[in-house]
């Protein structure tokens, strides 16, 4: 069954969403997992795209905005997951994913403002109902 972790950005977390997308992506991936981003729109996919390329000094996060590639590990988009990922959905998007219960984890970031947490408690009591195993992790 998936997972469904949901990551909280506190007000005095210094830090972005789109920061933290990277963090975990780059830990996932060391971890051998496969991941789709899911955004809420072009701006910030395309914001994405830069900050993962240049997202450490050293190196970089490999990933495509071709969701037919199937030899990259990380692919963005705004819609549905590519059928060839199952491993980790990050949503930056504030919906429900379409196509997620195939995925084995769920990562839901959830920005400090009051209207994008109010869509993520939505999220969760989707997934509450449906009885997938929840779990918060504040960021503060």
């Amino acid at each position: 069954m998936t997972q469904i972790d949901f990551y909280v950005l506190g007000e005095s977390a210094g830090q972005d969403l789109e920061n933290l997308a990277c963090r975990l992506a780059e830990k996932a991936l060391h971890a051998g997992s496969r991941i789709y981003f899911c955004c809420r729109d072009q701006a910030q996919l395309e914001q994405l795209d830069q900050l993962l390329w240049s997202w450490r000094a050293s190196s970089f996060l490999p990933h495509t905005l071709e969701l037919t590639d199937e030899r990259c590990p990380i692919h963005l988009g705004m819609g549905t997951p590519p059928d060839h990922h199952q491993d980790i959905l990050i949503n930056l998007s504030g919906q429900i994913p379409e196509g997620y219960q195939r995925f084995e984890r769920i990562l839901e970031l959830v920005p400090a403002e009051h209207g994008a947490r109010e869509a993520s408690r939505k999220n969760w009591g989707h997934y509450r109902d449906r009885g997938y195993p929840l779990h918060k992790h504040d960021m503060n």
